[in-house]
């Protein structure tokens, strides 16, 4: 019998990820919904500011952010053999902020995107052999598989919710442009999610514009950048662990690209 390795199971989370994507995309292609996405090298993720929170970053139709750190599901074990501790205390403190990341993962030991003679539907089947989990719902990388719901029961849920429609249109008077993955860094996210609405919508478009600017171009946020987000905002507490004058995100072992 062959030995197991730690390569095997980064193989296995690649086929999780290729699974993921491919299905989203012919999914939405077949919908006629606009599907665009980034998945960011390892050391572009973590909890920075200017960094992402998942290893799939996308955009469904004009609003909906899926923001998605794929694993793959041993079923022998029951465990997610990649699950990381620190990164799951980064993108749950994320989470709390209102971020809507969250965990996916397979259900069942071989996806049907990766079967040669699989059928025309089998962007849903696999999305329905995907999982999807809050953070919250995660503590310690053994999930509770029937809990949890699948992805497309998510997604469908999330397209009929007109999921994410405020934060785009917030986007939009910020930059006057649709929401685009690539500038959807942990800091941008913030603002969007972690900011109450109502508060982005009363404030004038240079306003907005100003702190977009601070959170796109710095690594980190200066006591004048603090200052002027609390004069426009009201509170820089959403921020508060992208402050200069706190210390930098630990930095993790790659895991890969």
């Amino acid at each position: 019998m062959a030995t197991h390795t730690a390569d095997d199971d980064e193989s296995r989370e690649g086929e999780v990820q290729a699974a993921v994507i491919g299905a989203l995309s012919v999914f939405c292609d077949r919908e006629n919904k606009h599907f665009v996405f980034e998945t960011p090298y390892s050391n572009q993720q973590g909890d920075a500011m200017r960094q992402y929170c998942a290893d799939l970053v996308a955009v469904l139709g004009q609003s909906l952010t899926i923001l998605l750190e794929l694993k793959y599901l041993n079923s022998s074990t029951g465990s997610l053999p990649r699950f990381d501790a620190v990164q799951f205390a980064e993108i749950l403190k994320l989470s709390k902020l209102g971020l809507p990341v969250g965990y996916a993962y397979n259900n069942v030991d071989e996806l049907e995107y990766h079967d040669p003679d699989r059928k025309s539907n089998w962007p849903v089947t696999t999305l329905n052999q995907i999982n999807r989990s809050p953070p919250q719902e995660l503590p310690h990388g053994s999930p509770s598989v029937a809990e949890h719901e699948t992805l497309y029961s998510w997604l469908d849920k999330a397209m009929a919710g007109n999921s994410g429609a405020p934060q785009a249109e917030i986007f939009g008077k910020i930059i006057g442009t649709s929401l685009r993955p690539k500038i959807l860094t942990n800091g941008v996210l913030t603002l969007l999610y972690g900011v109450r609405t109502e508060t982005l919508y009363a404030l004038k478009p240079d306003d907005l514009t100003k702190v977009y600017n601070y959170l796109k171009k710095h690594p980190r946020l200066k006591p004048l950048h603090e200052r002027t987000i609390k004069k426009i905002l009201g509170s820089a507490d959403a921020f508060e662990s992208f402050l200069a004058r706190n210390s930098p995100p630990k930095k993790r072992t790659p895991r890969g690209p």
